[in-house]
């Protein structure tokens, strides 16, 4: 089963409750900023949900993150976090073959989900990027070609135009201007 631990001046405890995958599940990816509130995606196998929580700064109890869409039978490959508690988490929905990516808001546990027209139908979401200001960047392919957009802080999504070959991005960034 998926396993969370929490390191802070020295001493680590274990994460719990938020639902953590159990039995089959996993995590894919943790992401932290530099006030110690983190973000963590993956797996729940058992129920096949895609799976994404809220660490907060100093640890103690994940909170579970929901809405958005999130895929009842799907995959969190990538998480984003930043200092003001933005996020994005990225994947795919098996069930659909849909990529996935959803925007987390600060003081929330609910999801929004981020889609536009040039939205993947097909595809996965392999990796996402924030940075201070909330702006962000997703990329992954749409089963054949690679596909990348920007991700605004009011969960606007804007795919980078343009002809991309064949292909698969597997990790973006952004800088902070």
């Amino acid at each position: 089963g998926a396993f969370a631990l929490y390191l802070s001046g020295g001493s680590i405890s274990a994460l719990s409750g938020g639902s953590l995958p159990t039995a089959d599940g996993y995590i894919a990816s943790v992401a932290i900023n530099q006030n110690g509130a983190g973000i963590i995606g993956g797996t729940n196998s058992v129920t096949g949900e895609a799976y994404a929580a809220l660490v907060p700064a100093g640890g103690g109890t994940l909170q579970h993150l929901s809405g958005g869409s999130l895929p009842s039978d799907g995959n969190i490959y990538f998480v984003a976090i930043n200092n003001a508690g933005y996020g994005i988490v990225g994947g795919n929905d098996n069930a659909t073959n849909f990529g996935y990516a959803a925007l987390v808001v600060p003081g929330s546990t609910m999801l929004q989900n981020l889609a536009n027209a040039d939205f993947p139908s097909t595809g996965e979401i392999y990796s996402v990027a924030i940075n201070q200001a909330g702006q962000g960047i997703i990329g992954g392919h749409n089963d054949t070609f690679i596909y990348a957009a920007f991700v605004y802080p009011d969960g606007t999504l804007e795919t980078i135009p343009g002809a991309f070959p064949a292909g698969t991005i597997n990790s973006v960034a952004i800088s902070e201007e």
